[in-house]
């Protein structure tokens, strides 16, 4: 067999092997049926003390209060740059609380990020992954818009516009009302 038909056969068993974990979580939250909206009972997360987050912990979903969930990591550049974005997003936004999540333990580097790039807002740690999985988050940066019942109306992987954040906001908030 030649060299280059081995590492193809390696690559196609590593990309099977991947479908198959993301199989096994269960249903995407962009399904169509809707089945994984994010309900459930409420997770505490850890925050840290940074710029706009005090140490302590924060409870998502919070009853009656629409949320934009960030969920990033201190080593991605698109989450770096998407950052300035958010944070306008957050100051723009009315009635939504807006918080960051990483899975990441290290409250130091975390906070140091933090302040390089500007967040303002509450800022938490899920090194559990349990936000994460909740909500089927398998890159950063992903966002993710809930209402108070923790119920997802918007959400987006990659990079995105101040439009897009808003409108998503918006959407959560319109639910949360709705309550």
């Amino acid at each position: 067999m030649r060299r280059r038909d081995v590492i193809a056969g390696i690559g196609s068993l590593g990309v099977l092997a991947g479908a198959g974990v993301l199989a096994a979580r269960g249903p995407s939250l962009l399904d169509s049926e809707g089945d994984s909206n994010g309900g459930g009972d409420p997770i505490e997360l850890e925050t840290i003390d940074a710029p706009g987050s005090e140490a302590g912990t924060i409870t998502v979903p919070q009853p009656g209060q629409a949320m934009v969930v960030d969920f990033f990591a201190t080593t991605c550049s698109s989450c770096a740059s998407l950052m300035p974005t958010v944070a306008e997003a957050q100051e723009a936004a009315e009635d939504v609380t807006f918080l960051s999540v990483t899975i990441e333990r290290d409250e130091e580097p975390i906070s140091a990020w933090w302040e390089e790039h500007g967040g303002n807002w509450a800022v938490g740690m899920d090194p559990g992954i349990n936000l994460y999985e909740r909500y089927d988050v398998v890159a950063t940066p992903t966002t993710v818009a809930i209402d108070g019942t923790g119920e997802a109306h918007w959400r987006s992987q990659g990079s995105k516009t101040l439009e897009e954040i808003l409108e998503g906001a918006a959407a959560a908030r319109e639910a949360t009302l709705e309550e």
